[in-house]
């Protein structure tokens, strides 16, 4: 009997919005959770401060991220749009109900 894919083993099978940032993604997070480590061990207003400053920041650069990208892919679909490319207008506009909707 096959083994079952998981979840991780089919990431990035399609365009999203991580796919040209994951590096950076995957540094913010890390910052995010040696922060988090350290505020775990010695839990002081210092640690704290520095935990939340970790996260608020790695909050507000996946928001700009995620802005980013949704701007470019309205560009794509006017583009799509002003082309008269049906077709691929309306393939665009599913892929970013898909991907927008999580």
């Amino acid at each position: 009997m096959p083994l079952l894919r998981t979840p991780l083993e089919s990431r990035n099978q399609h365009r999203d919005r991580f796919n040209e940032n994951d590096e950076a993604i995957q540094t913010l997070l890390e910052e995010k959770h040696a922060t988090f480590r350290d505020l775990f061990r010695d839990n002081t207003p210092q640690t704290r401060s520095k935990y939340q400053q970790a996260r608020n920041n790695s909050q507000c650069e996946l928001r700009r991220m995620k802005n980013q990208w949704g701007l470019e892919q309205v560009k794509e679909i006017e583009d799509l749009a002003e082309r008269h490319d049906s077709k691929s207008f309306f393939k665009a506009i599913w892929e970013s109900y898909l991907l927008g909707s999580y």
